[in-house]
């Protein structure tokens, strides 16, 4: 497992900060790798968002969501 440091700006933190209480979890670091795993996975799955949405509504429509 890679340890790095980041810098944040004081807005950005607190925007963060907002968000992560939203989201139940306790802390920042799971948090911020949350979203970065999101991230990832959005990237890497070579499907637009748009896309994404589109397949979800077929499979609703179908039945199976």
């Amino acid at each position: 497992m890679k340890k790095i440091e980041l810098e944040i700006s004081d807005e950005l933190w607190t925007q963060l900060e907002a968000l992560r209480s939203e989201s139940g979890l306790t802390s920042m670091n799971d948090f911020l790798l949350a979203i970065l795993q999101q991230f990832a996975d959005q990237k890497g799955s070579g499907v637009s968002k748009e896309e994404d949405e589109e397949i979800r509504k077929r499979l609703e429509d179908l039945g199976y969501m």
